[in-house]
């Protein structure tokens, strides 16, 4: 089985909208259907562990875990709970200098989902480059096997 840790700000859920990015939630459903592991890292508080429930995304994720700063240790934590290893799994985010360079770090397969506010931060260190780079969050389908 294999592990998806996706970013939620400006990765499936746009806060300057306050609406789900298009096409996330038919791409979540159609892994979960093809039995891909689903997990959300993030920073945020109570608000955000909220949100996500009323954005009808709980039920869709076997782990959602938000914590005040993002990190590294974030990712392992995933992969020690449903017993992966890094080399198997994904990570998908917005930003390289922390969703990819995180996610690197810890051996993950990453795809910058690059849309949006930091669609221009471009990676300036090696642990910052992705493995994939996808526009439109249905192309993830693509790449994911």
């Amino acid at each position: 089985m294999t592990l998806i840790i996706f970013d939620f700000n400006r990765t499936i859920y746009n806060p300057d909208n306050k609406k789900l990015i298009s096409g996330t939630k038919e791409v979540i459903i159609k892994l979960k259907q093809t039995g891909f592991k689903l997990a959300i890292v993030g920073k945020g508080s109570a608000e955000r562990k909220k949100l996500i429930q009323k954005l009808g995304l709980k039920e869709l994720f076997d782990d959602i875990n938000i914590k005040k700063e993002k990190s590294e240790s974030q990712f392992k934590e995933m992969l020690k709970k449903f017993g992966e290893t890094p080399e198997t799994c994904y990570s998908v985010g917005d930003r390289v200098k922390k969703d990819i360079k995180y996610s690197n770090n810890v051996g993950l397969k990453t795809i910058w989902f690059k849309q949006g506010k930091f669609s221009t931060e471009e990676p300036k260190e090696e642990n910052e480059k992705p493995d994939y780079t996808v526009s439109s969050f249905k192309e993830i389908l693509n790449i994911v096997k």
